[in-house]
């Protein structure tokens, strides 16, 4: 499997994943014990201007997430340096939300989708992909070849 094919199922594989750790501890709500049950279901009935800030950080971060995700999809130039805030976005999101309570798949599940993000930066940074998300500089006039005496 080549690199650029590799990218776009680790991207595919970080989409899927995102989701997939929030269904987690929706479904497997269940087995969390009584208390941390309450607490779970206080938390999201949370209403209010409260919220407000962690809304519109979270819905930034996914804005950014989701760009990034096309971008390497499409080995746009502006990609890396978007995933990263994206990234950045959400580890600032999980320090201002507070304590948070997950079951053990849901854990499970972001520990890899973390996994997965360290392989797409690892490949977009420090494999030979990299140059392919590197803008290429304008050539001045004279660097054509033309007009250069090399005797």
């Amino acid at each position: 499997m080549n690199k650029t094919t590799l990218l776009r199922v680790l991207v595919l594989a970080d989409l899927m994943l995102a989701f997939t750790a929030l269904g987690a501890d929706l479904f497997f709500g269940w087995t969390l014990p009584a208390g941390l049950a309450s607490f779970v279901h206080d938390r999201v009935g949370m209403h209010g201007w409260s919220n407000l800030p962690h809304i519109v950080l979270l819905l930034v971060c996914s804005t950014c997430a989701f760009a990034s995700w096309i971008g390497l999809a499409l080995l746009r130039p502006f990609a890396r340096p978007l995933y990263l805030v994206a990234w950045a976005l959400f580890l600032l999101f999980v320090v201002v939300r507070g304590p948070s309570v997950s079951t053990s798949i849901g854990m499970m599940v972001r520990l890899v989708h973390a996994m997965v993000g360290g392989l797409i930066v690892g490949l977009v940074y420090f494999s030979e992909l990299a140059r392919r998300f590197e803008h290429t500089p304008a050539t001045a006039p004279g660097a054509l070849g033309f007009g250069t005496d090399r005797a």
